[in-house]
């Protein structure tokens, strides 16, 4: 089954306000610098030195606290580790590479999540409520992916960077969901992107003050989550 065909099947049912909404992000100034990954434990990528991190932490601050790019300052990102403007731009080059980095940053942790939520879920919709309660504990990460992610209305050009960003989204969806068995890559790749991205969308609600949390909205947001991705899996059968 093709993409278009998956997507237009998307679009004739009822959850297609979910699956992509475009949210006005507010700033908050209660976010906070502390990471935690969902087993409570910090973990840095691959080869990435103390001083990358610190910047990439202080960026992901920065951008969950200041939505527009006319606040968004890359001084007070440097002062925060205690180095000049210019080393930043020694590391990262442009503006636009430190908020790729921190954006990857974000999707590695959810990828880390979505292994151990995986390993612990015998379904998706056991799956589906343990990424919601890691995405609520999440709110500097989910602005940041609200800001400067997922809805910040541009879209990728380098087709190494699409290819490559489809590929780890595949991995992680195939790791993610490996209680599904004979479905294309595609179908995979469309219920990855379907929950991660309305699991935003659903934190950012409540963080913005839109929606107050409560038990009852969390019930609310995995069932219309496992009512998509049904649809997603249903139509992507072979």
């Amino acid at each position: 089954m093709s993409i278009n065909h998956l997507f237009l099947l998307l679009s004739e049912g009822q959850y297609l306000v979910f699956v992509a909404p475009f949210l006005v992000v507010l700033g908050r100034n209660d976010v906070k610098k502390e990471r935690l990954l969902y087993n409570g434990k910090q973990e840095k990528g691959p080869q990435m030195s103390e001083l990358e991190e610190c910047l990439i932490l202080s960026t992901i601050k920065e951008g969950a606290e200041n939505p527009s790019n006319k606040r968004f300052s890359t001084k007070e990102i440097a002062r925060c580790c205690r180095i000049s403007e210019y080393t930043l731009f020694s590391i990262f080059k442009t503006k636009e590479r430190l908020v790729s980095a921190a954006n990857d940053y974000i999707m590695n942790e959810i990828i880390e999540a979505s292994k151990k939520a995986a390993a612990a879920s015998a379904s998706v919709e056991e799956y589906v409520r343990k990424m919601l309660f890691f995405g609520f504990n999440k709110p500097m990460e989910m602005t940041f992916l609200a800001n400067y992610g997922f809805w910040n209305g541009k879209t990728e050009k380098d087709p190494e960077r699409i290819s490559k960003d489809y590929e780890k989204a595949v991995i992680a969806a195939k790791e993610a969901f490996h209680f599904l068995k004979d479905y294309d890559e595609v179908v995979f790749f469309l219920v990855w992107s379907y929950i991660t991205r309305n699991i935003n969308y659903f934190v950012e609600t409540v963080y913005d003050g839109i929606v107050r949390d409560s038990i009852e909205y969390r019930d609310f947001c995995a069932s219309l989550l496992n009512a998509g991705a049904s649809i997603l899996v249903e139509g992507g059968k072979k």
